[in-house]
């Protein structure tokens, strides 16, 4: 779920699961006071309501943050921050966040149309189906062209096809 080369001062916490399937049962041996759950939204995390149901049912607090959405991420990172008693360290990652996106705004608004690259990301495989997150920000804001940027919806699945004829 991890690799404990990238994060070895937790190697020893024991694993609960992950994101879109966590261990209800192991969560519970732990006699948590809180657990972070990522929000529960249409089409993402399938199963977290009924975790979610479980965990409040035992008296267990939930909290919902995502912190991968590019417009929440500052609101939940000034809040957690908060929770964990690190405002002045949320802050300051925030502030550091904003120079980087001013910095790679005024490179790609120098970049013509034509030029930039056509981009297709897939941010995930079931089931033998390709997902996309439709319009998807940090594609066109790094300066691509995302190539799935027409499709509804956060998360959506496209066929093998209109991948393939990217292509061509």
């Amino acid at each position: 779920l991890y690799d404990p080369a990238f994060f070895p001062e937790v190697g020893d916490i024991p694993s609960v699961g992950n994101r879109w399937n966590p261990d209800v049962e192991k969560i519970l041996s732990l006699h948590p006071d809180a657990v972070i759950l990522h929000p529960l939204r249409a089409g993402i995390g399938k199963g977290l309501g009924a975790v979610q149901d479980a965990l409040e049912s035992a008296g267990i607090t939930v909290l919902n943050f995502g912190c991968n959405d590019f417009e929440t991420r500052p609101e939940e990172v000034t809040k957690l921050g908060y929770l964990f008693d690190k405002s002045e360290e949320a802050e300051e990652y925030l502030d550091w966040r904003e120079d980087i996106l001013n910095s790679i705004e005024e490179k790609v608004e120098e970049i013509p149309e034509e030029d930039k690259p056509r981009v297709y990301f897939m941010p995930s495989f079931e089931d033998g189906v390709y997902y996309i997150y439709g319009q998807y920000a940090y594609i066109a804001m790094t300066g691509g062209r995302d190539v799935f940027a027409d499709q509804p919806g956060n998360y959506v699945s496209v066929n093998t096809e209109a991948i393939l004829e990217l292509s061509l």
